[in-house]
């Protein structure tokens, strides 16, 4: 739009794609890889059409804008980052969504205003490296199943209204390293299984 901070290439029709600010493309193929556009006063919602025309797209960050709504129930097949953090996105996080996302390395959605639970199908991205959800408004309670995330590094979940207790399976995150529970619901003790994280280091 005419009001982003680089808008390059995006109003013309004469120009590939490939040529546009923002955006990098497969140097043999020339498919769109990548669509970097952070703080770039973009507003609005995201299109769900995006990750059907762009199926060869591995990283998208769209941060740091004015940008609102959901973030739909299709988030396509080849995404290795997401990084959709300080918007106004929000809603539920639909399990559809991460249905097909088995590429995917680093989730960012934190500093947002989204609401429900983690949906089940994020403890199935067992490459999942780097996991934001702080400072939503994000409830439910943090399953067994997140001692699928074997190589998770990074894990935020502070400011947030998660409850109940926290599941001993996390003491199986093994390369853990940055860990942030705070300002949550949760009751009880912390499972003594944590101080087998020998990795980590903040928390």
């Amino acid at each position: 739009g005419a009001e982003w901070k680089n808008n390059t290439g995006w109003m013309s029709y004469n120009t590939s794609e490939c040529d546009w600010a923002h955006i990098t493309c497969n140097v043999d193929s020339f498919a769109v890889e990548t669509l970097i556009a952070d703080k770039n006063r973009l507003e609005g919602t995201l299109p769900s059409e995006i990750f059907h025309h762009l199926k060869s797209l591995s990283e998208l960050d769209l941060s740091n804008n004015k940008l609102s709504g959901t973030l739909g129930d299709d988030l396509g097949t080849s995404l290795i980052l997401l990084r959709l953090h300080d918007t106004n996105f929000g809603g539920h996080l639909s399990n559809s969504a991460f249905d097909r996302l088995s590429n995917l390395r680093s989730l960012h959605l934190h500093r947002s205003t989204i609401s429900g639970s983690i949906p089940d199908n994020i403890y199935n991205l067992e490459g999942l490296q780097t996991l934001l959800l702080n400072s939503n408004q994000m409830t439910g309670t943090i399953g067994p199943d997140i001692k699928s995330l074997l190589n998770i590094e990074s894990l935020w979940l502070s400011d947030n209204f998660f409850s109940s207790t926290l599941p001993s399976e996390m003491g199986k995150l093994k390369r853990l390293d940055s860990l942030f529970i705070h300002k949550n619901n949760f009751v009880g003790a912390i499972p003594s299984h944590l101080g087998r994280l020998t990795k980590l280091e903040e928390a």
